[in-house]
């Protein structure tokens, strides 16, 4: 009997259990298992094309990169194992905002999913500043990138390690004060539409 390597090995094994197959059955359950594998594989192909998307945009800025990230996503959107794959390729290359906003839209409840989305939030918590001064200049990159609820968290952490700074003081106190307004201008806003 002719065939393939698996084909053959197959057939040769089936045979020296005593079993004899008609010579369709080794090409027919080949087929199968393309059949069966066909998903993954279309998976597989999606997740790699949605990384080169990715790797593509870095390099670019605007309505461009953004069309480029819009394109990765959808490659990926059924796929949890995809959105992390993703989401680290978005580590990689630093852009956290990008990979955190990747995870907080993935919705798996699958044990291996969800031990890669905490992984990779772990691996983008930044380190402590070792000085007051580094310190104070996180939370002013936060502000400046309008992340003002990361800023706070950060200034309520760093007084733990340094309770008397007085700049940390008052930047929790700013901050508390602009979250607490921006809430307020948001329910009045939304109880006035109504």
């Amino acid at each position: 009997m002719k065939g393939g390597g698996i084909t053959k090995a197959l057939t040769e094994l089936l045979a020296a259990a005593g079993i004899q197959l008609d010579p369709w059955v080794g090409p027919a359950v080949a087929l199968g298992f393309a059949i069966l594998l066909f998903p993954w594989f279309l998976r597989n192909i999606h997740t790699s094309r949605a990384r080169k998307f990715l790797k593509r945009s870095a390099g670019l800025g605007g309505v461009v990169r953004d069309e480029m990230e819009s394109q990765a996503l959808a490659l990926v959107s059924t796929n949890p194992m995809g959105q992390i794959a993703i989401a680290e390729e978005a580590v990689r290359q630093g852009r956290y905002r990008l990979a955190r906003d990747i995870l907080k839209e993935l919705q798996s409840e699958k044990r291996s999913v969800l031990r890669e989305r905490r992984r990779l939030l772990v691996k983008m918590e930044p380190r402590d500043p070792v000085t007051l001064a580094a310190a104070i200049l996180v939370i002013e990159r936060l502000q400046a990138q309008g992340m003002q609820q990361e800023a706070l968290r950060r200034v309520q952490r760093f007084l733990r390690r340094w309770p008397e700074a007085s700049d940390l003081k008052a930047m929790a106190a700013q901050l508390s004060t602009a979250l607490t307004d921006t809430d307020t201008d948001v329910s009045e806003t939304s109880l006035g539409s109504d």
